[in-house]
């Protein structure tokens, strides 16, 4: 399970380094939107399976 939450942060961390690149050309609306559903799409997904885990390994994302 370990390694699934560090390929999760990896992740999130290339597409949030990639979304501020396009700072520039997007309004502040549409990054602010862009970000919010990043993030809850990323907070969604496979939720279930973090029940239960260790504070440890769920402090890595945080």
């Amino acid at each position: 399970m370990e390694d699934n939450i560090n390929a999760t942060c990896r992740t999130a961390c290339y597409h949030l380094c990639n979304i501020r690149r396009t700072r520039k050309v997007l309004s502040y609306e549409s990054c602010e939107q862009l970000i919010h559903a990043f993030i809850t799409s990323r907070n969604d997904y496979c939720n279930s399976l973090y029940f239960n885990l260790r504070n440890r390994l769920l402090s890595k994302c945080s």
